[in-house]
């Protein structure tokens, strides 16, 4: 509200009718002033002309022009006064002058303007007696004509003493409605001022009660209220600081537990890793050894638990590293045929055992994207399709969209309800696996697909119908012919020798686990050099005379020793980048990026032995021309 606003209408509301009353007021005396001249004027001509008419009776009848000249000389002397005609009986002109210079014989009516007035001569008795003329006969006429122009000049100088006066009583009009609407409009406008910083949170404002009358009450209102906001604002302040200090010892309550519940975890998760890993590690050991069928037979079902229990693991691993951040995405433009052929034979023998049908669309389509994590993807949704489809089939193919391609994965199972459709996202949840039968999974599989997805950009669609199927669809952006690489022929099988001869070395501080790690290393022909430290294992490869070929080492050993560190410690001795492997039971985010920042590649207890041996044949295997040995050699 503008406090200058209340003021100016109270002013408009006094002036307005004063100034209305003095227009109208002006307007009509003006008016009728102007009608009192014209009438005062109309009777000033018409006596003129009578007077001239009877002064000028005896020289018209005499026909004297001179002395008629003189008395309308005499007349034309009058200001207001523009000009007189004299005629005789007949209408001839006897006698003229006007001010100016009018045309002969000019001729007005009464009506004219500047208005004229005609008056008749008439024969007195005394001169009709005389003569014998005729006492109702005039004699001739008289016309004299008017000047308006002074006449019309006094009204307008009516007007303007008339605008003068108004004007003098408006200015004393507004001063004074000016002066009163100021005394009245000060409370509303410290009024209006109060309300406002009280709505800016300033409860301490007071207004002076002593305007009277009505603002009295509302100024002692305003007065109340912010008193009460101010208690209302005391008190609620005081219960947010209790809550708060209340929030902030439940939050450190709850970070120190969930703080010692991640050290369990960590701690129990390492603990149990830890005899898997070794339990893996005898088991490949064993499965080498073991050339009896039934015994074979027994060892391959420990080796199915196994390995059902370490998909498990890896599968809380994938979470764990999405979360962190650790993976990222590398994209590529590639044939998407390429991609559908590597995942066709994956799922055949599945499909054939349950007697469904699985069918790719074949497709030109390139794509652009990371290829590892889009398999990822889609091995999830077409294992989970085959493994919810009793009946009917699994189709995966694509549709050619708006500046994209989307790859969709139907299936002709059991549907999801539509309200669910969004809870199957998230971890450990499994619509159809109420016994929670550990063959159906974890419930983790869509879980990691939608991260893996929004990892690349987009994000998983899904239109199902339940009791007849569901459809899995992703976009991906179209790549581009020219920017395709071939992807590299598929690897071969590993010979047994293919490590024969390599240096190892193992770190690892568990008797169980150095082992089978060292019974295995010799199954594959490999050189091992088996410590719990960083000094016994320095000690071992002087005795081997030569720098390892690859280090493998446990992350958590005793004497608050770690893997990252015996790795720097014998890179550091030979002077040389050689290759590092670390095997770790934790799935932190911090040793996930250390590893990394290190150039490390690591793997999670418990660790497949076919997956470590690969590993390790890739590091050695694709090292550069003269590597760690080459150079050590040189260096010595």
């Amino acid at each position: 509200m503008k406090i200058g606003g209340i003021r100016n209408r109270i002013l408009a509301i006094a002036l307005l009718p004063a100034l209305m009353m003095t227009v109208v007021l002006g307007t009509w005396a003006a008016v009728a002033r102007q009608q009192v001249q014209r009438a005062s004027l109309q009777d000033r001509g018409q006596l003129i002309a009578r007077q001239l008419a009877e002064a000028s009776e005896y020289p018209v009848y005499a026909n004297d022009g001179p002395v008629l000249q003189e008395l309308i000389a005499t007349t034309l002397d009058q200001r207001d006064v523009l000009g007189v005609s004299i005629r005789d009986r007949s209408g001839r002109l006897l006698a003229e002058k006007w001010k100016g210079r009018p045309a002969p014989g000019r001729v007005c009516d009464r009506a004219a303007h500047p208005p004229c007035f005609t008056t008749e001569i008439d024969a007195s008795p005394v001169l009709a007696r005389r003569y014998g003329f005729a006492g109702d006969a005039p004699i001739g006429t008289v016309v004299v004509q008017m000047a308006v122009v002074k006449s019309a000049g006094g009204g307008y100088a009516v007007w303007i003493r008339g605008l003068g006066l108004a004007g003098i009583c408006l200015a004393l009009g507004a001063f004074a409605a000016w002066h009163i609407g100021g005394q009245a409009v000060r409370p509303l406008a410290d009024t209006a001022r109060a309300v406002e910083r009280i709505g800016r949170g300033d409860f301490d404002v007071r207004l002076a009660s002593g305007a009277g009358g009505e603002l009295s009450i509302l100024e002692t209102g305003i007065n109340d209220m912010a008193a009460k906001l101010k208690q209302g604002q005391e008190m609620l302040e005081h219960r947010i600081e209790e809550a708060t200090r209340l929030l902030t010892a439940q939050k450190e309550e709850a970070e120190r537990a969930n703080l010692a519940k991640s050290r369990f975890l960590a701690a129990a998760t390492h603990d149990l890793r830890q005899p898997m890993h070794a339990l893996v590690l005898f088991v490949a050991a064993l499965k080498e050894r073991i050339h009896y069928p039934e015994v074979s037979r027994i060892v391959h079902n420990i080796e199915l638990s196994v390995t059902a229990m370490q998909g498990m693991f890896n599968a809380l691993l994938d979470i764990s590293r999405l979360d962190a951040g650790v993976l990222q995405a590398h994209p590529r433009d590639f044939y998407l045929q390429a991609l559908f052929d590597r995942l066709l034979p994956d799922f055949t023998r599945h499909a054939t055992e349950k007697q469904i049908r699985l069918g790719i669309v074949a497709t030109k389509a390139i794509v652009r994207t990371d290829p590892v994590l889009l398999e990822r993807i889609l091995m999830n949704l077409i294992s989970n399709g085959i493994r919810y489809t009793s009946k009917g089939g699994v189709v995966v193919g694509c549709r050619r969209g708006k500046g994209g391609v989307r790859i969709e994965v139907w299936d002709s199972g059991s549907g999801i309800p539509e309200h669910r459709q969004q809870e199957i996202f998230q971890e450990f949840v499994q619509l159809n696996n109420p016994e929670r039968d550990r063959n159906k999974g974890l419930g983790l599989g869509l879980a990691i697909v939608e991260r893996m997805a929004r990892l690349l950009g987009s994000q998983i669609e899904i239109k199902s119908v339940e009791g007849r199927g569901s459809v899995f669809s992703i976009n991906v952006p179209r790549g581009n012919t020219k920017r395709v690489v071939e992807d590299a022929a598929p690897p071969v099988a590993m010979r047994r020798d293919q490590l024969k001869g390599i240096l190892v070395v193992f770190v690892d501080d568990e008797a169980t686990i150095m082992e089978g790690m060292e019974v295995l290393l010799r199954d594959w022909g490999c050189q091992p050099v088996i410590a719990a430290t960083a000094v016994g294992a320095l000690a071992g490869l002087a005795e081997a005379r030569r720098p390892p070929d690859i280090i493998v080492s446990d992350y958590r050993l005793r004497e608050r020793e770690n893997g990252i560190d015996v790795i720097a410690q014998i890179r550091e001795h030979y002077a040389a980048d050689i290759p590092g492997i670390l095997v770790s039971g934790d799935t932190g985010t911090e040793l996930l990026r250390e590893a990394k920042d290190r150039g490390l590649h690591i793997l999670h207890k418990p660790v497949r032995p076919a997956k470590l041996r690969a590993l390790i044949d890739h590091l050695v295997n694709t090292a550069p021309v003269g590597g760690s040995n080459e150079e050590y050699r040189k260096s010595s």
